[in-house]
């Protein structure tokens, strides 16, 4: 599987108490491309953005492949972070 972009979005969106979040893997640019894979995790009870952020990290990773995926210096726009996979 090729999926070079990965984001973030988090329920409710600018919250510090994160109650779901949606991990997005995309084939190429997400503005262009439709997403090739949704992972949805509800979160009860609610957790710090922080701990979402590693969670998702962790959860890109195991299921993505471990190697290659750097986050970006600036998250791709609509999501709370955003990673590239370098092939």
């Amino acid at each position: 599987m090729t999926a070079p972009t990965a984001g973030i979005t988090f329920i409710p969106p600018d919250s510090e108490e994160v109650t779901l979040w949606i991990l997005r893997v995309f084939d190429g640019d997400p503005l262009d491309r439709p997403h090739l894979h949704e992972y949805y995790h509800e979160v009860h009870p609610p957790q710090s953005t922080e701990k979402c952020l590693v969670e998702a990290e962790w959860t890109l990773r195991s299921h993505y492949g471990v190697n290659g995926w750097v986050k970006d210096p600036s998250p791709s726009a609509g999501f709370m972070r955003s990673w590239t996979r370098n092939l």
